[in-house]
């Protein structure tokens, strides 16, 4: 039986401590070392290198860094998964000026205008994209006109199938410089 101390203190806390002491003891009871399974754990983002390596000749016109790790949740090559980070930087890589334009247009309104612009999405299992908003917390560019000029571009662009039918999640940096 379970038995709780009543203070010397008074008849109060003695009454309050008889008629709490059943109750302690069935919660006790009931937690009865059942344990509850811990959290489950958020998904691990894959890293990936850039697929080329920068080339030594200066462009004719400033275009943005390449990103130097794109990262995304959900694929990599040891699970077997063929849409990986590399595959989907790439993609984007094909596909940069329409970004490089969104930015141009808004340093015609802010020309000191430079920095990280990360775009944070959702590629449903069919390669198209189901979500795309600004990461903030990843970037200098905030600008509504290049923000919402780069999400219009990124949600117009079509990447590979999953082969794993699965979601993948995905943090884009791009680099602008002036």
């Amino acid at each position: 039986m379970c038995a709780v101390a009543a203070s010397s203190h008074g008849r109060f806390r003695a009454n309050i401590a008889r008629l709490l002491s059943p109750i302690a003891c069935a919660a006790i009871a009931a937690c009865g070392g059942a344990e509850t399974p811990p959290p489950e754990s958020p998904p691990v983002a894959i890293e990936a290198a850039p697929a080329e390596p920068p080339s030594p000749e200066p462009a004719p016109e400033p275009a943005e860094t390449p990103p130097a790790e794109p990262e995304t949740a959900g694929s990599g090559s040891s699970s077997g998964e063929l849409r990986t980070a590399e595959v989907i930087a790439q993609v984007i890589k094909d596909n940069r000026q329409p970004f490089r334009d969104c930015y141009e247009k808004g340093r015609k309104k802010i020309p000191e205008l430079e920095g990280t612009l990360t775009l944070h999405f959702v590629l449903d299992p069919k390669g198209k994209v189901r979500h795309a908003e600004l990461n903030r917390e990843r970037s200098d560019i905030v600008e509504p006109e290049v923000v919402d000029c780069a999400l219009g571009v990124l949600r117009g662009m079509q990447f590979p199938a999953s082969s794993r039918g699965m979601e993948t999640t995905v943090n884009y940096p791009f680099d602008f410089k002036r």
